[in-house]
């Protein structure tokens, strides 16, 4: 019997995708139908590529280039679960794409921007685009604490929570300010819209860094550049919103208010592309501002002694609305004094060439990507 043609498989995946990009939203069901297809096809090609793998040298059609099938260290999403990620309840899990970009960043007061398909900050490896009312650093609390959830849940399964135990998961006021935030930030994260581009082949793809920001090192100690990966070269993957989410509220007093959230279909290539990493909860619950959440979720992504980045790098990627760098320096070391005192970092120094160098505390493995 004639082993199945690869190619043909690959097609249809193509074609699958482009459908599911075309989909709206609101079709849950037309996305359900889609996702289990492109599964099928998946799986055909895998058995196909292990019959291929088995057959004499001589009968075996032409091997595909690995470039094509590179390996990832993290373990990938199983098709019908979210479960097939794992972490003690003292921990949080945040992909990879997200811990090393600036989605989230650090202002505070500003009032937010509203985006259309701007390029978010990252290091090398993708480059994401978001449609939305800006995201900020609580908007990733909640964001984080409904993976945290879901953990055990079927991907794209609902689950429910009262209000009350969401905001006591992440010690915010359970008062009427508490559920406003709460409420507010589900809408935000609902609402919002990614695309993740993910460059083929075996080299790294560039990342994007706002307009006009200069370039800089990136962890190979090649530059940034400020241009899209050519389309020869990439493709383009609609993750969508990150979370569907429905509120209801009980005007009853005393009553209950129960949150119901499904993580997006979509947002699983976040998690499949480039791993995710573990972050102690309990230190971050520890650090009051928001650079010293951001660094340590954007330093939990990386080895322990992560590559040194330039302050100004640094900066650009954390969305901070101060100008002034010797100002954002004087907090950038606040920050770092606090990782130090909860136990995240061992040391960090800012050398002559205005670089920060860290060494992380190694006693947990906090990231299964690359």
């Amino acid at each position: 019997m004639a082993n199945p043609d690869i190619s043909s498989i690959q097609r249809r995946i193509d074609e699958v995708r482009q459908r599911l990009q075309a989909a709206s939203s609101a079709d849950f069901d037309v996305q359900q139908s889609l996702l289990r297809e492109m599964e099928a096809l998946q799986a055909l090609k895998k058995q196909a590529a292990q019959q291929e793998r088995t057959e004499p040298p001589t009968q075996r059609a032409i091997t595909p280039a690995p470039t094509q099938r590179t390996p990832r260290k993290a373990r990938p999403v199983a098709a019908d679960e979210f479960a097939g990620f794992h972490w003690p309840d003292h921990q949080r899990g945040v992909p990879n794409q997200i811990a090393r970009s600036g989605l989230f960043n650090v202002r505070i007061n500003e009032p937010r921007r509203v985006l259309d398909n701007e390029a978010v900050a990252t290091l090398r490896g993708s480059k994401l685009l978001y449609s939305g009312e800006e995201l900020r650093i609580r908007d990733e609390d909640v964001f984080v604490q409904c993976c945290h959830f879901q953990r055990a849940s079927k991907w794209g399964e609902p689950w429910r929570v009262t209000g009350r135990d969401f905001l006591l998961a992440m010690q915010w006021t359970t008062g009427a300010c508490g559920y406003r935030d709460l409420y507010e930030s589900l809408l935000r994260l609902s609402k919002g819209h990614i695309t993740l581009l993910q460059e083929r082949g075996n080299t790294a793809p560039e990342s994007a860094v706002p307009e006009g920001a200069e370039r800089e090192a990136a962890e190979s100690g090649e530059p940034y550049p400020t241009t899209l990966p050519t389309p020869e070269r990439s493709f383009a993957l609609k993750a969508g919103s990150l979370i569907d989410v429905t509120v209801g509220h009980d005007a009853r007093r005393g009553a209950r208010s129960w949150i119901t959230v499904r993580m997006s279909l979509q947002s699983r290539a976040l998690w499949e592309t480039m791993g995710y990493t573990v972050l102690d909860w309990d230190q971050r619950l520890r650090l009051k501002g928001t650079l010293a959440r951001f660094l340590h979720r954007f330093y939990a992504s990386h080895s322990s002694t992560p590559y040194p980045f330039r302050v100004e790098t640094l900066r650009l990627l954390t969305g901070s609305a101060t100008r002034d760098l010797s100002r954002f320096r004087q907090l950038l070391r606040e920050s770092l004094r606090a990782l130090v005192e909860v136990g995240f970092l061992v040391s960090w120094r800012i050398d002559a060439a205005d670089t920060l160098h860290v060494r992380r505390a190694t006693d947990t493995d906090t990231s299964s990507g690359p």
